[in-house]
């Protein structure tokens, strides 16, 4: 009989670690042939749109996160299926589940792409998506300091406040770009901008760059010199990102790369378990750009299930 876990529910079953492994496998899986997923879908009306995602993944399951977004807001929901019978094992509500797994995947293309010793993490983006980011990086690399800037000095400063309660580093919030990415080894762009924030003049040469926020054909937060410079660009799908990566769609009408520079995360992941491994450019600028995809969702949800049906939270859908 599947279950119905709400949003508080899943916060008290999982952990950014329990994340970050999820996500780490499902990647893997991707990587080596044994998970796939469905291109984004935005049927919409006047005022109205549903995004469905779907993936599947061997071990994990089958699923479809859905959600919608109307004036009063945005509600979002997993579906998760059995891989083999097909039976419906949960109705779980995702929107903390769906923040989790975004960080996790930051996290994850950090651990195998940013330099072993980056200690200074800027972040550009102050919402609801900030702290979970934070929280990932820190939780793969021994960050000392994150800073964080957003146009809002409200914002920025209650997303510090909420940060160091959750990593183990000085985090404070910073008034320009600039400072906040100075040095930084690591940054990460979690923005709703149409136009770039970062170009490669405000990052140090070895950064590595977790561009989340242009997840969208008209988004844009880094700028085509980014993309020159940079040794090695990782997207989660790259048939979502041809179709939504504006950041990456720019700098290839604008000539400063092609799509056959562009691997998938989940390659890297699969490399890095092999006798040869992958190895990072040693003196070289990287970027991940994160669109966020089905498999994610169904990884994390597999989690959050186990968890409930072990510890018996959750309410059974009637027969």
């Amino acid at each position: 009989m599947p279950l119905y876990i709400t949003e508080q529910e899943v916060a008290e079953l999982i952990t950014m670690e329990d994340a970050l492994k999820a996500i780490d496998n499902v990647f893997l899986l991707a990587g080596t042939g044994r998970a796939s997923v469905g291109v984004r879908q935005r049927p919409r009306i006047e005022r109205s749109m549903i995004q469905l995602m779907g993936g599947a993944a061997e071990g994990v399951g089958l699923g479809l996160k859905a959600y919608t977004v109307t004036p009063s807001g945005v509600r979002f929901v997993v579906l998760l299926f059995d891989e083999e019978s097909g039976e419906l094992l949960a109705s779980i509500e995702a929107d903390h589940l769906g923040r989790m797994r975004t960080g996790a995947a930051s996290g994850v293309a950090t651990r195998y792409m940013a330099p072993e010793n980056a200690k200074r993490l800027g972040v550009i983006g102050s919402g609801w998506q900030s702290v979970p980011q934070i929280e990932a990086v820190c939780s793969v690399r021994e960050i000392e300091e994150v800073r964080i800037f957003s146009p809002n000095r409200d914002h920025r400063e209650a997303a510090a406040d909420a940060a160091a309660k959750r990593v183990d580093a000085v985090v404070r919030a910073t008034a320009t770009v600039e400072d906040a990415v100075e040095n930084a080894e690591v940054v990460v762009t979690i923005t709703t901008s149409r136009e770039p924030v970062l170009s490669v003049t405000h990052l140090r040469p070895d950064c590595h760059i977790n561009a989340v926020g242009s997840n969208r054909i008209g988004a844009a937060e880094l700028d085509e010199s980014v993309f020159s410079a940079a040794k090695a660009v990782a997207a989660d799908s790259i048939d979502q990102a041809k179709l939504e990566a504006g950041d990456l769609a720019r700098a290839v009408s604008a000539g400063a790369m092609s799509w056959d520079r562009v691997v998938e995360l989940g390659s890297i992941v699969a490399a890095s378990r092999t006798s040869e491994g992958w190895r990072r450019p040693e003196k070289g600028l990287t970027v991940f750009e994160s669109l966020g995809v089905g498999t994610e969702d169904v990884a994390l949800a597999r989690t959050v299930y186990e968890r409930a049906k072990s510890s018996g939270t959750g309410r059974k859908f009637p027969e």
